[in-house]
């Protein structure tokens, strides 16, 4: 059937209800370039490609014509192994899939389930952990495929909370760092929360780290202010801001620290290692903004 027989697909609008249990970014790299770039950050993560499907062309056998548009389906043994162990009836969660779509106006999205979200429902403490590993390893991916293309995003609600503030230096598609924490429940969900308690920032967020030079001691690297980053995970429960705490401040408002991803050559220019190296730093809420 030729393009012009072929019965053209308007797209809706994506409805508000799948940012609950779905992440995306949207970016200008065309389809194909952002295909390229997500399979090679996946198989540097230790994962494997598994699959790769093509929507417009099995759309246009079947009479009708869309946009650009792929899936990659993902995972590894080791995973599927894991998923086993906990709970036979989560086979249904993997493989994982990025789902990319060209869209009308030219921008192209990629689009994926939250594994948190999707494991979370076990009510399985293993799964609930896998599901935290998965998504921080997700966005890793989509993140390290994108680089600095990225328009918007959709962003993560679910938390990844380790205790304390500090920094380490990592691969950015790396294994992720586990936190123990089980996956919120629908009726956790329910609650309403105070002024603070709830994160302005999730992971997956594009962040800058404000450019400020208070007087006195403090604790953000004066080589990171300006940079800009994304957010990894959320540090949970709410917090003094240790800044205030070095002078005896001891009480007042506590609001989040969060996990933030830095690329090297955001911080030197000239870096000469891998594209994919990055610090990782853990921020107070009041020395970020989202960009």
């Amino acid at each position: 059937m030729s393009a012009e027989q072929a019965t053209k697909v308007s797209y809706a609008d994506p409805g508000e209800a799948a940012a609950a249990f779905q992440r995306s970014r949207t970016c200008t790299l065309s389809v194909a370039d952002l295909v390229s770039q997500l399979r090679k950050a996946i198989e540097a993560s230790g994962l494997w490609v598994l699959q790769e499907i093509d929507p417009q062309s099995l759309l246009h056998r079947g009479g009708y014509a869309i946009g650009a548009a792929r899936q990659i389906l993902f995972f590894h043994p080791r995973l599927m192994a894991r998923v086993l162990a906990a709970d036979p009836a989560a086979l249904l969660e993997a493989p994982l899939k990025f789902a990319i779509l060209e869209l009308p106006g030219g921008a192209v999205t990629v689009r994926w389930i939250d594994p948190a979200a999707a494991f979370a429902r076990y009510d399985r403490q293993a799964l609930a952990d896998l599901g935290q590993e998965l998504a921080e390893t997700c966005t890793e991916i989509v993140m390290a495929a994108i680089g600095p293309n990225t328009t918007a995003a959709v962003s993560p609600s679910a938390t990844h909370p380790s205790p304390g503030a500090g920094r380490q230096t990592a691969r950015m598609g790396s294994q992720p760092l586990k936190d123990e924490c089980p996956g919120a429940t629908t009726a956790m969900a329910r609650l309403v929360s105070a002024l603070g308690e709830e994160p302005i920032f999730r992971p997956g967020d594009h962040i800058r780290v404000l450019t400020r030079s208070p007087v006195g001691h403090y604790r953000v690297p004066t080589s990171l202010r300006g940079r800009t980053g994304w957010v990894e995970a959320v540090i949970e429960p709410p917090a003094i801001d240790n800044d205030q705490e070095a002078y005896g401040r001891n009480a007042g408002s506590k609001l989040h620290y969060y996990r933030i991803a830095i690329p090297m050559a955001e911080i030197w220019p000239n870096y000469v290692g891998s594209p994919r190296d990055g610090l990782r730093i853990e921020v107070f809420e009041t020395w970020l903004e989202k960009i």
